[in-house]
């Protein structure tokens, strides 16, 4: 499995949004954003983090549970 860093970094290039945007539309800084992009910080605190980057970056379902799971979190889609 791909590590949360890499997946976000290729999700974000994907659909070309700055880390200040992403910041803006999620409520964290872009410092936060950054550092999540860099790997110095392994992956979000909060599950509504991760939820609201895969809403904003148009993830299908199946890149969102990838994600969710990258972050150490239950998939939303989970059966």
């Amino acid at each position: 499995m791909e590590n949360f860093s890499h997946l976000l970094n290729q999700h974000i290039q994907r659909l070309g949004i700055s880390d200040t945007e992403l910041a803006r539309a999620i409520g964290v800084s872009r410092q936060t954003i950054f550092r999540w992009r860099e790997g110095s910080t392994a992956r979000p605190r909060h599950r509504q983090d991760v939820l609201a980057i895969a809403k904003k970056l148009r993830l299908s379902p199946d890149e969102q549970d990838t994600l969710m799971l990258a972050a150490g979190f239950r998939p939303e889609n989970a059966e």
